[in-house]
């Protein structure tokens, strides 16, 4: 039990490092998060062909392996007091982890074929990698759905079973439940709004034919 103790708290540093690491990596130094025309996206791969790689590697894969272990352990600190919780905060922890190394592995699979598309066809493989980062953009999830739905449960289950201090978890409820469950209501709300939209845009239109009907058939008359 200790050395599984202390294994999560290692996971969870390297988690910690991984997120410190990658913001000023994609943010600054290769400034891919602000790029938007898949061309731009495609010809920074190819510059930091390696760098990229490497980031990825780090931030995804290797940090889904260290999700599983941490999760692992929290479910093993937390069960006691909170098993009900648990038993769904953790499944959904490992579904995030597998979400995260498969986004990870498709990313950097796809850099080397894209990158030799990239010196003979610059549209085709900004087409190509638009594909690409549009799966691996899900399946890590744009909107950390999966992964703030489990940092909610797991914050529940702390709060309630006292495995972790009080603060961490009001912050853990505050931040995740914010994130996870406003934006899906903002997306859902988003959606609604514009299929209501379209919905009278489509009636205007039926509208305006039927009294360009009724005026044809008035001067036919």
């Amino acid at each position: 039990m200790r050395s599984l103790s202390k294994a999560g708290g290692i996971a969870a540093l390297y988690l910690a490092a991984a997120y410190l690491a990658a913001m000023p990596f994609f943010l600054l130094a290769v400034n891919y998060a602000s790029l938007v025309d898949p061309l731009q996206k495609v010809a920074s791969l190819a510059a930091n062909r390696s760098a990229m790689h490497a980031m990825e590697f780090v931030v995804y894969v290797l940090f889904g392996l260290a999700l599983v272990v941490l999760a692992i352990a929290l479910h093993e600190r937390l069960k006691a007091g909170a098993e009900t919780l648990m038993m769904v905060a953790t499944p959904i922890a490992l579904i995030w982890a597998g979400l995260l190394i498969a986004s990870g592995m498709i990313f950097n699979a796809s850099i080397s074929p894209v990158v030799a598309l990239f010196s003979r066809d610059q549209a085709q493989a900004a087409a190509l990698w638009s594909a690409v980062d549009t799966v691996s953009s899900g399946l890590s999830g744009d909107g950390e759905i999966v992964g703030g739905a489990w940092m909610l449960l797991a914050s529940l289950a702390a709060l309630q079973s006292r495995g972790l201090p009080k603060a961490l978890n009001i912050l853990g409820i505050d931040s995740r439940g914010r994130n996870t469950f406003g934006r899906s209501c903002a997306q859902g709300l988003g959606a609604s709004l514009r299929a209501r939209a379209d919905r009278l845009v489509r009636l205007a239109g039926h509208r305006d034919a039927g009294r360009e009907a009724a005026a044809g058939l008035r001067v036919a008359v």
